[in-house]
């Protein structure tokens, strides 16, 4: 089986081995290991000269599925619910379109609710970004992102819209 290979490097954890036509599957699974592997710098050389095949898509997918939660635990944060929110919007907009009046109770809630829905919409746009990133980075960085997907991507977060988010904190009654 590995006469025809250049070389052989076993995985220390697994045990199982890996030779320069599949070095790019041991290079992901040393960085999922956090580079505590002894031959992680002898991978990651080899690795450099094979190329490295990263899913792009799937680490796009990973993200939109973590911004996702992300919201939601925001909102939660604030006891509320999402559903009961967009309906609330909705009661609310339909009685401004029938031309009836809110109270100052219905006003200042559905002033939370849009300021609310706008730091989504920002949320979103930056993940978007984020996502324009990806396409941008070296098969590396990729594996080193993902492997840190969520800390960097509420790191982000938190950093470009802290401000926004305690201002809309501040709105809700």
């Amino acid at each position: 089986m590995f006469e025809e290979a250049e070389f052989v490097i076993t995985c220390l954890k697994t045990l199982e081995a890996y030779t320069d036509k599949n070095i790019d599957e041991l290079a992901r699974k040393c960085v999922v290991c956090e580079q505590k592997c002894p031959n992680y710098e002898i991978v990651m050389q080899n690795a450099k000269n094979v190329e490295i095949t990263v899913d792009r898509d799937k680490i796009k997918r990973k993200v939109d599925e973590f911004t996702t939660e992300y919201i939601l635990r925001k909102i939660e944060e604030l006891d509320e619910d999402f559903n009961d929110l967009t309906n609330e919007l909705s009661y609310y907009n339909g009685k401004l379109q029938n031309s009836v009046e809110l109270n100052e109770y219905e006003t200042q809630r559905r002033k939370f609710i849009l300021k609310l829905s706008e730091w989504k919409e920002k949320v979103w746009s930056i993940e978007e970004t984020i996502e324009a990133e990806i396409d941008e980075m070296s098969a590396e960085d990729c594996l080193n992102f993902e492997r840190n997907l969520e800390q960097i991507v509420t790191e982000r977060y938190e950093r470009e819209l802290r401000d926004m988010f305690e201002h809309v904190k501040n709105l809700q009654v």
